[in-house]
């Protein structure tokens, strides 16, 4: 797996870089695991997704990741009218 994700001028590659690996693996475990569950009473929540966070459905483990993992930040990225030219980061899917 290879990830290029751009998040402006990182204030912390670190934690981006974590950010983005964390979303990539919720988003394949919601896509691949989940057993999805809605509301089927009479009331007004019918019809509503009921497993709708990490909490309510299976991650995926170490051994069903890709065997090769790769996250880059997009270089020279800067946005304009930003503070310190960075972008919002947190777990993108």
């Amino acid at each position: 797996m290879d990830i290029v994700h751009d998040v402006g001028d990182s204030l912390s590659p670190l934690i981006d870089i974590g950010q983005v690996e964390g979303g990539f693996v919720q988003g394949a475990g919601w896509l691949t695991l989940e057993d999805l569950r809605w509301d089927t009473g009479d009331g007004p929540g019918r019809g509503r997704l009921l497993t709708q966070a990490a909490s309510t459905y299976k991650l995926p483990s170490f051994s069903e990741m890709p065997e090769e993992f790769h996250v880059t930040l997009l270089e020279n990225a800067t946005e304009e009218g930003a503070v310190y030219g960075s972008k919002a980061v947190g777990e993108p899917r």
